[in-house]
């Protein structure tokens, strides 16, 4: 004479949910594990030299661009004349 009470859907719903954030959540720990071992042993002077030379490079990138841009507009009194 024992009654089982059935679990409703959508508690099911919820545990399975749960469940999977749970492994998510796992797993974004152990990326953050990973990823902090990696730049442990990564010396930090190496980052910041390139950066800095990957800067240089878009600043002068950057002054070519500029040059070239003032070479091509010439102003109309400097145009030579036509010779006939």
């Amino acid at each position: 004479m024992t009654q089982s009470k059935e679990r409703p859907f959508g508690v099911t719903i919820i545990v399975v949910l749960a469940i999977i954030d749970g492994v998510i959540l796992v797993f974004g720990g152990l990326s953050f594990l990973a990823f902090g071992t990696f730049f442990a042993t990564v010396p930090i002077e190496n980052i910041v030299i390139n950066q800095q030379q990957s800067q240089l490079q878009q600043q002068q990138q950057q002054q070519q661009e500029l040059q070239n841009a003032a070479e091509l507009q010439t102003p109309p009194n400097s145009l030579p004349a036509l010779v006939s």
